[in-house]
């Protein structure tokens, strides 16, 4: 197969044979041969093509979806047990071709050995702009399978830039190893497979998503290192290996999958795991070590994560965490919150981020949509960042309890325009101070102040407690595009000690463009015993309207910090500042307050 021209699938190739081995050295490679990239302007080709839109091309999908870039992806399509179709093309961009998919590879043998490569992987665009195309397929039905060293992969092209605007990746491929599983029982007691396995998306600023790998049994795998795919095992619904290595992809386990991991737990590279309705128990100590960072702190919806918790799913920890550069990206696929647990210290360093993703609530004041328990210290240090994103309609929130907090220079917690969202054209903001949208001027979101009016369009109205605010800012109206979304909401509760020598901010976002108001300030709610540290930034100003005038500004936000004992002797910077931009908007509110000492309290007035 060419895949350069577009290839109408019409013939088949089978290997057929009595055995099959190929050697270490050997392969039998179809990468790039499937279905063609989109040409300059257009979209890609097969049944989950990428498409081109105005200058850029998304990623070409097949076992998953082809990953975003101004336009959705391509489908996913085919069969998971037995694959037999080419990966589709990535759209094309307004300088060059998209990349084109991974072929087909289809053997049929009584026994076969791989301790070489067999690869039938999409390729990259030829210009940053461009979609890549999707992995392949890979199908071998055997009386036996077996390995050392091998690898077999039918991953996603990468998407090639780094910008705000570069072409997505491709989905991955599909692989399915059929063999005989009683034969294979008595063949791994002696020799069990021992290879890389992998149909992972590729990697981009608008992500993929993984492919399918398909067995008949658990027999021998998954093993304690794994790759990027889509586990698809029939009745494989739990598994306790002793350690576990996960590697530089998105390893999917099915609906209700219970994961315990007797020892350490390792994601390295880009790996990560997403698990919905299930639990992940470790019991020994979490580490992770991504090399490479998110590009924004609003990840894309289909995002490289290191864990993606479904509904009333867990993620616990019962030694130390630590996450050593990269992201650990907590966030539901559903509507109820997902936890992470960690019985140790919870450690950010090197740059890392964390960003912990509410679910949607029933709007009600204080409903937790995500919860971090942290039974030791949470420290985050220099260069790091922890991302608190409230669920931008109902304004559920994350929750951290931990039993001490430690926040270095240059580092903190950051959940600008992380709150309610903005209104979309002519449309009011989300949240109980949404400001006004008309075709004539956006009114500023209101929240801790009011949000400013401009021409016409009323600002949003204040709300919520001001000694404990439980919900995030609300958004600004919008005109022709949305308005600033509100801040959102840092809510931490530290039965310690809560040291803080860098920044808390949850500030308002700027209108978009002209006319736009600015989202109100969020809410910093903390609690703590003993209140600590040196230069700290605590910040829940509103948002500025679009170049500081064209809109009404955003109302300041709420800050609440109440402590038993402060041991602090620098001077800290505490902003709930209304927002530039028309007319009346208002500065928020500051509480400082004294928690009552532990034990009864009788109170006689």
């Amino acid at each position: 197969m060419d895949g350069s021209d577009g290839w109408t699938p019409n013939e088949r190739v089978w290997l057929v044979c009595t055995n099959l081995a190929v050697n270490a050295g050997g392969a039998i490679n179809v990468d790039q041969k499937g279905y063609g990239g989109g040409a300059v302007r257009a979209n890609g080709c097969g049944p989950g093509a990428g498409t081109f839109l105005v200058n850029e091309g998304s990623g070409g999908g097949y076992g998953g979806v082809g990953g975003i870039s101004g336009t959705p992806g391509g489908a996913a399509y085919g069969q998971v047990a037995a694959p037999a179709d080419p990966g589709s093309g990535g759209g094309g961009s307004d300088g060059s071709a998209g990349g084109a998919g991974g072929g087909v590879v289809r053997i049929q043998a009584g026994s076969v050995v791989v301790n070489g490569t067999i690869t039938a992987s999409g390729s990259q665009g030829s210009n940053w702009r461009t979609g890549a195309g999707a992995g392949g397929s890979i199908c071998i039905l055997c009386g036996t399978f077996a390995s050392t060293g091998g690898v077999v992969k039918a991953d996603g092209g990468d998407g090639p830039g780094n910008g705000s605007d570069a072409g997505g990746s491709g989905g991955g491929g599909r692989i399915a190893i059929v063999y005989d599983p009683v034969a294979q029982s008595a063949l791994n007691l002696t020799a069990k497979p021992i290879f890389k396995l992998s149909a992972k998306n590729g990697n981009s600023i608008g992500w993929g998503r993984p492919g399918t790998i398909y067995l008949p049994d658990a027999g021998f795998y998954p093993r304690e290192q794994i790759y990027g795919g889509q586990i698809v095992i029939p009745g494989f619904t739990q598994w306790a290996p002793a350690s576990l290595a996960i590697d530089d992809g998105l390893a999917v386990f099915t609906n209700g999958f219970q994961l315990a991991v007797s020892n350490d737990l390792t994601v390295t590279g880009l790996g990560g795991f997403e698990l919905s309705n299930g639990t992940v128990t470790v019991s020994g100590n979490l580490q992770i070590q991504n090399t490479v960072l998110y590009w924004s702190t609003t990840p894309y919806p289909n995002a490289r994560s290191v864990f993606r918790a479904g509904p009333q799913s867990a993620f616990r920890v019962t030694g130390n965490a630590s996450v050593g550069g990269g992201s650990l990206y907590l966030c539901p696929i559903g509507t109820n919150a997902p936890t992470l647990a960690v019985a140790g210290n919870l450690a950010f360093t090197n740059l890392a981020r964390f960003y912990v993703q509410s679910a949607p609530t029933n709007g009600a004041s204080g409903a937790c949509g995500a919860e971090v328990d942290v039974a030791k210290t949470l420290s985050v240090s220099n260069g790091c960042w922890v991302c608190p994103l409230s669920d931008p309609t109902t304004g559920g929130a994350p929750l951290f309890h931990l039993l001490n907090l430690a926040v270095d220079t240059n580092a903190g917690f950051n959940a600008d325009s992380s709150g309610f969202h903005g209104g979309y054209p002519l449309a009011n903001g989300y949240g109980p101070g949404g400001g006004t949208g008309t075709v004539n001027g956006s009114g500023g979101g209101g929240y801790g102040g009011p949000g400013g009016t401009y021409s016409g369009a009323a600002g949003g109205s204040t709300y919520g407690s001001s000694n404990a605010p439980t919900l995030p800012g609300s958004g600004a109206g919008g005109v022709s595009v949305s308005g600033g979304w509100g801040g959102g909401l840092i809510r931490i509760e530290a039965d310690g000690r809560a040291e803080i020598n860098g920044t808390l901010t949850a500030r308002g976002g700027t209108g978009s463009a002209w006319t736009e108001g600015g989202g109100s300030g969020g809410a910093i709610n903390l609690r703590c015993k003993v209140l600590a540290g040196t230069s700290a930034t605590l910040c829940a100003d509103g948002g500025p309207a679009y170049n500081g005038t064209s809109g009404g500004g955003g109302g300041g936000g709420r800050i609440a910090v109440w402590y038993r004992a402060m041991n602090s002797n620098g001077v800290w910077q505490v902003s709930a500042a209304q927002g530039t931009g028309g007319t009346g908007a208002g500065d928020g509110t500051i509480v400082w307050g004294l928690l009552p000492p532990a034990g009864t309290v009788f109170v006689l007035r």
